[in-house]
Order: C-alpha cells, then sequence, then structure tokens
C-alpha cells in the first residue's frame, strides 16, 4: 500500500472526524453528569413528584434506542435544526438516564452508618451529604461513569444520520472516494480504541488517586466503626 495514501487517510480521520467527535463529547458528558449528581440525589432522598417523574423517564429513555432519541432530538427541538446540538441534545437526554441511576446507586451504596455518625456528631444534612455521603458515592461510582463515558463516544457513530460529519461519516465519504473499506474502517476501529483506552487508563488512575485521597484523610472519630 502507498503510504503517503495511508498518511493522507490517518490525517483525513483525524481532523475530519476526531476533532467533531471530541467537539461533541465534552457537552454532552457535562450536561449528563449535572443531570445524573442531580437526579441521583432527587432518587436517592425520594423527592415527592419528581422521583415519580424521574423514574418515568429513565424508564423512557432505557426503552428506546438512541437513533430514536436522536430523530426526537433533531426534528421537535428548536435547537435540533443544527446537528451539532441535536446531537448533544440526544447524547446527554440518553446518557443522563443512565447517569442517574449510577449515581443513585453510588449513594445508597454508602453505608448507613455513615450517616448516623455524621448526625451524632452534630453534622447537619447538607453537611453530611456534601463531607461524607458524596465523595464516597463518587469514589464507588467513578469507574461505571468513566465506563459510560466509553459509551458515549461510541454513541456518537451514530450522529452522521442526520447531518453531523464526525469519523465513521468521514470514513465512509473517503471509503465512496478512494474504494478502501478495509484500511479505513480499521484505522477508524484503532482511533476509537485509542480514545476510549486512554479513558480507561485515566478513570484507573483518578479512581487510584481519589481512593488514597480519601484513605489519607483524618477520619472523624466514630466513621471507621460506622462502616
Amino acid at each position: 500500500m502507498n503510504v503517503t495514501v495511508q498518511l493522507n487517510i490517518l490525517r483525513l480521520l483525524l481532523l475530519g472526524g476526531v476533532v467533531p467527535l471530541l467537539a461533541l463529547v465534552p457537552l454532552a458528558l457535562v450536561l449528563s453528569l449535572v443531570i445524573g449528581v442531580l437526579g441521583g440525589a432527587i432518587r436517592f432522598l425520594r423527592v415527592p413528584v419528581l422521583d415519580q417523574i424521574l423514574a418515568v423517564y429513565i424508564g423512557i429513555m432505557r426503552g428506546m434506542p438512541i437513533l430514536i432519541v436522536l430523530f426526537i432530538a433533531y426534528y421537535v427541538f428548536p435547537l435540533g435544526s443544527d446537528p451539532f446540538w441535536a446531537a448533544t441534545i440526544a447524547l446527554f437526554l440518553y446518557n443522563g438516564a443512565y447517569m442517574i441511576e449510577i449515581v443513585r446507586g453510588g449513594l445508597e451504596a454508602v453505608p448507613a452508618g455513615q450517616r448516623e455518625a455524621a448526625s451524632a456528631l452534630g453534622l447537619s444534612f447538607w453537611q453530611t451529604v456534601r463531607l461524607v455521603i458524596l465523595p464516597q458515592a463518587m469514589l464507588i461510582v467513578a469507574p461505571a461513569i468513566v465506563g459510560q463515558l466509553v459509551i458515549l463516544i461510541k454513541e456518537t457513530a451514530v450522529m452522521s444520520v442526520i447531518g453531523y460529519v464526525e469519523i465513521t461519516r468521514t470514513g465512509v465519504d473517503l471509503m465512496q472516494t478512494l474504494f478502501m473499506p478495509l484500511p479505513i474502517f480499521g484505522y477508524i476501529a484503532l482511533y476509537y480504541f485509542a480514545i476510549c483506552h486512554v479513558l480507561k487508563i485515566v478513570g484507573d488512575r483518578l479512581e487510584c488517586a481519589a481512593r488514597e485521597r480519601m484513605q489519607r484523610r483524618v477520619s472523624l472519630p466514630g466513621f471507621a466503626d460506622a462502616q
């Protein structure tokens, strides 16, 4: 194979595909995390009405493929006429439902004795949530959040159906011109693998750093026994 052609394919996939992909993911991730933390806290606290609304929302999102959510965002939402915003809305609505359940599971995994010990030490409810429950819950769910981020990145592959040009769409366009499906889609697979593998490494290191930090913190009296 011509090395120059191969390098040009890699360059075009990077500039025309990976860069737009990475431009889309951060905003969708931040919005997913925001709705995940807020919604997870509401479900954990069993807030009347809001808890039921979120349960319906989660059930709907879990019961639909992301492609349907994408079409709804594109054709229904006011910002949906722009493929970037339609893709962002679809990604954060779809992944936000899973983030809510991830955060709720982490909050519920913190031993009840932690809350009882905090109450015995005179901490208010919000101090208990901020200083005791939430840090431990985020430590517990860190691997799951990184895993959901990897899923979010893979889901960007279907955004091309509404005209958003990312790496998969760029690869299809190149294949129609160069008629080299094996190297083109092989390089796409390598790009996806590289991005997701780097995220996994970063997530593992963040988890280890958070765990070490938690272990180094000076424990309040009674908390170690409350676990």
